[in-house]
């Protein structure tokens, strides 16, 4: 694997699995390699100094809300109509979790009260719909001018059933996390040029959400019950990094080198 170039998180992933192989056999009395007692020992021979692994790139968090690609996305969605991209657009304006907005279904739409009532989720690891949202409770998502016109697009033509359909199924199954995810990075490697990757996963535009939100001045805990978490450190998480961006351009900008004056035009 360091051969062939695998980053520290690969290669960390590779042996956690090989020591649970490991850790079973000895558990139910099975001959095999000791691999715990091998990874250490190639550990403290082999990788010494500074580790032989491929470098791993990790964008800067406040990529991920930039408000012009998530404007760009949301119109783009509109220009091009498809329940993927519809799915996208309303995680973007909404903040739902994509487990949420992968099985909500028509009943659970209100558009005279612009509300969502959240109460069950795809589960990612057998995409089974479970009924309970993810903090064991029923929420209600208010719903936007952006998002109204996002859902209302979506609704057309059904009546029941899934409101988000997964144009790869036959029998008309709802999306699934890994479709959402599939369609954004097809965006912005086909679809969209950005000039930097400013959404990367479906959990991007829920981020991409509670930024926007606090940028244009709605308070904290109104956010929290949008996201519906139960800790409002788990919301300011989401947002401090551009939190701090502005804050800093806000500072720095106090520090000109021609402070308050303006440079002489040129005759």
């Amino acid at each position: 694997m360091l051969v062939k170039g695998i980053k520290s998180k690969g290669f960390n992933n590779a042996t956690g699995t090989l020591k649970k192989i490991s850790d079973y056999c000895a558990y139910n009395h099975l001959e095999c390699i000791d691999f715990r007692s091998k990874i250490e020992e190639f550990r403290r021979v082999e990788i010494t100094g500074k580790k032989p692994f491929v470098k791993e790139f990790k964008p800067p968090t406040d990529e991920c809300f930039s408000q012009d690609g998530a404007k760009t996305i949301y119109q783009y969605a509109l220009d091009h109509p498809d329940d993927l991209l519809y799915a996208i657009a309303f995680l973007i304006t909404t903040g739902l979790r994509v487990g949420e907005l992968c099985a909500l279904q028509v009943s659970d739409i209100d558009l005279k009260k612009r509300t969502v009532i959240v109460n069950k989720m795809e589960r990612k690891s057998d995409r089974k719909i479970i009924p309970s949202a993810k903090d064991y409770s029923d929420r209600i998502v208010f719903l936007n001018d952006d998002a109204m016109t996002i859902i209302k697009l979506a609704l057309q033509g059904k009546s029941s059933g899934y409101v988000f359909i997964n144009p790869y199924s036959k029998d008309g199954d709802h999306v699934h996390t890994e479709n959402i995810d599939q369609r954004i990075r097809r965006l912005q490697d086909r679809d969209i040029t950005f000039d930097n990757p400013v959404i990367r996963s479906a959990h991007d535009c829920r981020r991409t959400y509670a930024s926007i939100q606090y940028k244009h001045g709605v308070d904290l805990v109104t956010i929290q019950k949008q996201l519906g978490h139960s800790d409002p450190e788990t919301t300011w998480g989401y947002i401090k990094d551009i939190a701090d961006a502005d804050e800093r351009l806000e500072k720095l900008a106090k520090g000109s080198v021609l402070g308050d004056s303006k440079p002489a035009e040129r005759n």
